[in-house]
């Protein structure tokens, strides 16, 4: 959760506050999925290399090990994702308490 408080005049504040994951998470997984996307591509463009070749095409052979392990870091997102909604609304609600109202609705109506 990361929480900020800037002075707009004598008697108002704005707070902002975001709740959710380190940016450092969402890096690990783009990096990771780039990386695969990477050996995927050359897995594929190997293989039809040495096809052409009129060789053993092993290269095609990272393919299915990229989309195993795109799958288990989609499950793992999905996962992490699913099991942190809980700690968030107590984040939420603890924001809420400590400010007195509940903001993201106030931040709905200043919105319209």
């Amino acid at each position: 959760m990361d929480i900020n408080f800037e002075e707009l005049g004598k008697e108002r504040t704005l707070v902002r506050c975001m709740i959710g994951p380190n940016s450092s998470i969402w890096m690990l997984f783009a990096g990771g999925y780039i990386g695969l996307t990477l050996l995927g591509l050359t897995g594929i463009t190997l293989g039809i290399a040495q096809q052409l070749l009129h060789q053993t095409p092993w290269g095609y052979y990272a393919v299915p090990f990229v989309l195993l392990c795109a799958g288990l870091m989609i499950h793992m997102e999905r996962t992490g994702r699913a099991r942190a909604q809980d700690d968030m609304r107590v984040l939420k609600e603890f924001v809420d308490h400590a400010l007195g109202c509940d903001c993201l609705k106030l931040a709905e109506e200043q919105a319209m």
